[in-house]
């Protein structure tokens, strides 16, 4: 008989981490000859009260799988689960028994813990009873260790709360091993290549009823820099997101054309790079500056711009520019997903919500960011760029950035808007904010706090008259959801939210900036980035399809 397992207790609960995506700091990407662990199966069950059923199965790409292991790397406060808990680095991790000191947390394969007779599959059966009730995170993953050399490490996180039953990443037990609640609901990788960081997509609406996508593809984890070789993608789908092929065709939204047939947008220049003798310039102007070692390429500065409209009159094979001015005291503005921001509405005025601040370039780098709005009445012709709040956000603690905008059966503009304090963590603080307008666009009620935790959103009206808000969800368990509202928006059923995934991972959190579309036959289109434990440290775009009761 196995003797039971010895796990390590932890000081302090782990923080998730979720940073605002515009000053996500660079870090090299693997490229596809790099040495990697990859997970061929991951699976966590509870198949009665207090008990957990793990698998891990991992393989090798230039390295050997060593060992597992199993962590918990937080728990409620105030919990004292000694004897079962002991104290080590922070952690609190299963002990292979009888293992050489140093190796205690090296879960062999066919070990004295292991269920599982096939060689790359590890079973683990947890014992979770004495455990008080409450939120834990637990960790699995497989290493190349006890080898030498470099460490190569492949793991994922899933939640476990215990007390009135077992839920296992935000899904009850006997639902594990599915990622979504919604049972109709179908996820289909577009676009995942080692080495590319995919980000950003945005929906596209075309004229023939099919749908495309652009997203960035980077090859350095950065929002700021593609890295050498980074593109632009460009893809289709022919059957409601089932499928898609890549492009080169110019893929234009429907409601980017005008009355008169042409192309028309405005956005925001986010950031732009000069060589970096201008420092001192853009840094006497008060600009914003985005300064990281690790980012800035050798001998440029990188800063934040101003607003520019687009007009093509050959179906977006060229282009005229035109700059937009900037309010007084605005100091640069970023853009939002396209599919998001930007709205016409029944009343023929054109939006799109952007972000920027007032405050000079601080020297922490982030800024108190507060929405503005790009807006042209003549259908395109000409754009002005204005703050929702003309005074400005009142309240201090509030640094609201990345809005999605759309407008709800009875007329009123709805504006769901990211909360982005300084600082990177979001914490408690990253409750979506909302505010609605009544008059097209032109005045804004003062921001709401709601019920819905994540950031950033999406928007789009039903057939029914009911509203559909997505957003990405950063905290374990990480993923995608989504609340809809039967009142235009004044209220929303966040207590039942639709988790679309729950199965990403933190690296370091990219997860959501979703978009999304009702289908003709009334299902949901949903696109986002995520990265997962199939795909490890390879951020993808995926779409998922689903119908509403």
């Amino acid at each position: 008989m196995n003797k039971p397992p010895v796990f390590l207790r932890s000081i302090s609960a782990a923080r998730p981490l979720a940073v605002l995506g515009c000053f996500l700091v660079a870090v090299s990407l693997p490229s596809a000859e790099a040495a990697r662990i990859k997970f061929t199966k991951v699976e966590m069950q509870a198949p009665e009260e207090g008990i957990l059923d793990i698998v891990i199965g991992a393989e090798g790409e230039d390295v050997g799988v060593g060992c597992y292991f199993i962590r918990v790397n937080s728990f409620p406060p105030d919990v004292d689960l000694a004897p079962q808990l002991l104290e080590k680095e922070g952690m609190f991790y299963v002990f292979e028994p009888g293992a050489l000191k140093g190796n205690e947390r090296q879960l062999l394969d066919n070990g004295r813990l292991d269920k599982a007779a096939d060689l790359g599959l590890f079973s683990y059966r947890m014992d979770v009873s004495k455990w008080p009730p409450g939120h834990y995170v637990l960790e699995v993953g497989a290493t190349n260790r006890p080898a030498k050399g470099d460490f190569v490490m492949a793991k994922r996180s899933f939640t476990v709360t215990l007390g009135g039953g077992t839920v296992i990443n935000g899904l009850a037990a006997g639902s594990a091993g599915k990622v979504s609640t919604v049972e109709n609901a179908e996820n289909t990788v577009i676009f995942q290549k080692d080495g590319v960081y995919a980000c950003f997509p945005t929906l596209i609406a075309l004229e023939d009823g099919s749908y495309g996508v652009h997203f960035d593809g980077r090859t350095v984890h950065s929002h700021v820099v593609k890295g050498e070789g980074g593109r632009r993608y460009s893809f289709v789908t022919k059957d409601g997101g089932k499928t898609w092929v890549e492009t080169d065709q110019t893929l234009v939204d429907k409601q980017r054309i005008n009355r008169d047939g042409r192309i028309v947008t405005a956005s925001a220049e986010g950031w732009l790079t000069v060589p970096a003798s201008e420092r001192a310039r853009l840094e006497a102007e008060g600009k914003v500056l985005y300064q990281s070692a690790k980012t800035d390429q050798a001998g440029a500065v990188h800063y934040l711009g101003g607003a520019e409209s687009r007009t093509s009159v050959d179906g977006g094979k060229t282009w005229q520019k035109k700059k937009i001015p900037l309010p007084e005291g605005c100091r640069g503005i970023m853009s939002y997903s396209p599919s998001a921001s930007e709205l016409v509405t029944s009343t023929g005025v054109r939006l799109v919500a952007v972000f920027g601040t007032r405050q000079p370039s601080p020297k922490d780098r982030m800024a108190m960011w507060e929405p503005y709005l790009l807006r042209s009445e003549d259908d395109g012709q000409s754009w002005v760029c204005v703050p929702m709040w003309e005074q400005g956000i009142k309240d201090p603690s509030l640094s609201l950035g990345e809005a999605a905008i759309t407008e709800a059966a009875d007329g009123s503009l709805v504006a769901m808007i990211r909360n982005a304090l300084p600082g990177g963590e979001p914490g408690e603080a990253a409750y979506l904010y909302q505010a609605r307008s009544t008059d097209g666009g032109a005045t804004w009620s003062e921001p709401e706090k709601t019920p819905m935790w994540g950031f950033p959103a999406a928007l789009t009206p039903l057939k029914d008259g009911r509203l559909f808000c997505v957003y990405g969800y950063r905290r374990p368990p990480m993923g995608v959801r989504a609340v809809v509202s039967s009142d235009h928006g004044k209220t929303w059923d966040a207590a039942n939210p639709l988790i679309l995934r729950a199965d990403a991972q933190g690296y370091p959190g990219d997860t959501g900036y979703p978009s999304v579309r009702q289908m003709e036959d009334g299902s949901l289109l949903v696109i986002y980035y995520i990265t997962t434990a199939t795909h490890p440290r390879n951020t993808h775009i995926a779409a998922t399809r689903l119908l509403l009761p």
